[in-house]
């Protein structure tokens, strides 16, 4: 039985770094921001919360089809658009002027969640692996 060699330690250092990252971005921050993006909008907390709720549920509902493009443009590529596409998504939340225009955002941002967190960096480290396999 063939033994699958390790993820070279500097690919599992940086994505490990690169998930912890943005994970941090699109939840952590998001529980000790939300009081002052709900008094900023004039909204109350659990709305912020509730927007989280409906990316987060669209998010998984649109997983699959998702995860079928990263295997379609590969995991790398996946990688760095999701990364690009949130940057961007979150610098226009940054300035978002009323309710509408911010919710919209900040959904979008957990839209992009399979891009930049596990689904593509599992895909990523799978690739590794199986590299090793073949050769």
């Amino acid at each position: 039985m063939m033994r699958a060699p390790p993820i070279p330690g500097a690919v599992a250092h940086a994505l490990g770094a690169y998930v912890t990252t943005m994970y941090g971005i699109a939840y952590y921050a998001v529980t000790t921001a939300a009081p002052r993006m709900a008094a900023d909008l004039g909204i109350e907390t659990a709305d912020v919360f509730g927007l989280l709720s409906i990316g987060l549920l669209l998010s998984a509902v649109l997983s699959p089809g998702i995860g079928r493009w990263i295997d379609r443009v590969g995991a790398k590529r996946a990688l760095i658009l999701g990364a690009v596409a949130r940057a961007c998504v979150l610098a226009c939340l940054a300035v978002a002027p009323e309710f509408w225009s911010f919710a919209l955002l900040f959904v979008g941002a957990q839209l992009l969640s399979p891009l930049t967190e596990y689904d593509a960096t599992f895909a990523l480290s799978l690739i590794h692996i199986s590299q090793g396999i073949v050769r």
